[in-house]
């Protein structure tokens, strides 16, 4: 009963850290694209922030499957008869580090729109957290990527 315990509490930590992340994300963005506006900058920049453009989906694509490769590696290094909260805590962690990734890749965007004014930016910013989103921790994807007995199924539910 006590490793049931510790899964639903693993897996309640890890929806609060999702959550907060997002919500952070978007106040950020929000706060940030409000602030551009208001201050009156001119939305349609110069070239010279053009480079940014290039750089900004190449940091976020490397970031991605950098984070995606880690968390494999985490995976595979677990053997299958392994408890269910090692499991656990170990896909969390590979969790946090994705989400991270991306997190930093949303914010880098929302702040180099806030410097630039070049619109595009904030949509590659968008883009990442919109990833964040669809990453959230559901007990079927992590039943699937672990590919889960019957028995750790029904202690994850």
């Amino acid at each position: 009963m006590s490793n049931n315990v510790t899964t639903k509490g693993i897996i309640k930590s890890m929806t609060i850290v999702h959550l907060t992340i997002s919500f952070i994300v978007a106040i950020t963005m929000g706060v940030l694209y409000t602030l551009t506006v208001q201050s009156g900058k001119q939305l349609s920049p110069s070239l010279d922030y053009m480079v940014l453009e290039l750089i900004l989906p190449i940091i976020g694509v490397a970031s991605f499957f950098g984070a995606r490769y880690l968390i494999n590696k985490r995976m595979k290094q677990i053997a299958k008869d392994e408890k269910l909260s090692v499991k656990l805590e170990a896909y969390k962690s590979g969790m946090v580090i994705l989400w991270a990734m991306l997190t930093g890749t949303a914010l880098f965007g929302a702040v180099l729109f806030y410097l630039s004014g070049r619109l595009n930016l904030l949509l590659y910013g968008l883009m990442a957290g919109v990833f964040i989103l669809y990453f959230r921790p559901l007990k079927t994807k992590i039943a699937r990527d672990f590919g889960l007995s019957p028995e750790e199924k029904e202690q994850l539910n």
